[in-house]
């Protein structure tokens, strides 16, 4: 599958944002997208997702880093770093930032 330009990205989310039905919209969308795109229905708008524990694991296991000493590094205690990487829970936004910065993640 091609990569999509972020000025493509960018027109496809501003055309669900102004849909009439969005819906309609997000299933080409998605498939285009490769499935990452979400849609907040609370605030009705469009966004494109990614999914940064998948990011995190992937650097984790690339540098071949325990998982312990990260969460040491950024200040988390384990067991909670570990429910955050199984997704059964989430990271406070100043970790996230410390995170995705030790690890050099954009």
């Amino acid at each position: 599958m091609q990569e999509i330009t972020v000025k493509e990205k960018i027109r496809m989310i501003i055309e669900i944002n102004e849909a009439e039905n969005p819906g309609e919209k997000l299933v080409s969308a998605g498939t285009a997208l490769g499935g990452g795109i979400g849609y907040n229905f609370v605030e009705n708008r469009a966004f494109v997702r990614t999914d940064l524990r998948k990011k995190v694991m992937d650097r984790i296991a690339e540098e071949h880093l325990n998982r312990r000493e990260v969460a040491r590094a950024i200040g988390f205690d384990y067991q909670n770093f570990y429910n955050f990487l199984q997704g059964k829970r989430g990271l406070p936004y100043e970790k996230v930032e410390e995170l995705l910065a030790l690890l050099g993640i954009a």
